[in-house]
């Protein structure tokens, strides 16, 4: 098969591979952790999101050379089991992408570099150990996320130390919540009806947007600014898309697919809940970063009917 493909089809192949929709759900988090603790070095915002996106391509390809013998029997049309790219061919770019990773990382302080090789070392435990055992492998990817927020944290620790910033527990709390529901409901895609846990999880994650947004309106000198309004928006967005899919997955009987669908459709919201983060920092440039990052939800769901997410 591999043979017959032209190279169009081919790269056309690997964008499957490596699930490229998934990066706009992620490039952000190193930004909500450098802004809300008082960054404003351009190095950083440039270099964070290259690092974070590299891991997580490597975490990609590494999953489904872990996940080769399953995909044989269950998915048999992704990039490996179909025989268009090999194991070794994966391995060797998810070797390539983490090396990268860590060669960015070694451009900014050294906390940012730790971080990023723990976050290598947490997707390779990830995809070859943990993920075979329910709630670890869930813990496993909500410490992910974290990674990747407290990246961002870890290129300002003198200030972030000095000076915590309250505003952080949304991110953290929010993601150890969503993450953790979303997962829940991948890992039992195939039930007919969607896991009561993961989805309870997932109603109380889209909730905590808005109650950053009620956070902020009592803080003294609040005044309806664009980066509250953007919240604002972010947040109804969030709850109301979010709301939508809880009561799908709520039905009696869900079909697979359509359950497929609407886990990618959770995953996608992920682009508004770094949007709605940023949006804690008053600042002209977390403003403008929060409305970029948005925006990329436009892209993330053209992208997503062509390459699935989940």
């Amino acid at each position: 098969m591999a043979e017959v493909l032209s190279r169009r089809e081919r790269f056309m192949a690997f964008l499957t591979l490596i699930r490229v929709p998934n990066y706009f759900t992620v490039f952000a988090e190193p930004w909500v952790g450098y802004l809300l603790s008082g960054g404003t070095a351009v190095l950083p915002l440039v270099l964070m999101p290259v690092c974070v996106i590299l891991v997580y391509a490597m975490a990609i390809l590494l999953n489904d050379v872990a996940d080769y013998e399953e995909d044989l029997r269950e998915r048999p049309q992704r990039p490996l089991p179909s025989g268009i790219f090999s194991k070794r061919f994966a391995v060797l770019f998810a070797i390539l992408f983490g090396g990268l990773s860590v060669v960015c990382a070694g451009f900014l302080v050294m906390e940012v570099l730790v971080v990023d090789i723990g976050l290598i070392l947490l997707c390779v435990g990830y995809n070859f150990c943990f993920k075979h055992y329910a709630f670890l492998s869930e813990l496993t990817l909500v410490f992910a996320r974290l990674g990747a927020i407290a990246m961002g944290v870890a290129a300002m620790p003198d200030s972030f130390l000095n000076s915590p910033e309250k505003v952080l527990i949304f991110p953290v709390f929010a993601t150890v919540l969503y993450i953790f529901g979303v997962s829940r409901l991948a890992r039992d895609e195939t039930r007919l009806r969607p896991h009561f846990f993961g989805r309870m999880l997932v109603l109380m994650g889209i909730s905590i947007p808005s109650a950053a947004f009620v956070y902020l309106t009592f803080q003294p000198g609040f005044t309806m600014n664009f980066n509250a309004a953007l919240l604002l928006g972010l947040a109804l967005m969030i709850l109301i898309r979010g709301f939508k899919c809880f009561i799908v997955m709520s039905a009696i009987v869900v079909d697979v697919e359509e359950l497929q669908r609407e886990i990618g459709r959770l995953l996608g919201m992920l682009v508004l809940f770094q949007g709605a983060w940023l949006c804690l920092n008053p600042t002209l440039t977390a403003v403008i970063l929060a409305a970029l990052v948005a925006l990329t939800y436009v892209p993330f769901n053209f992208l997503a009917r062509r390459f699935p997410p989940s």
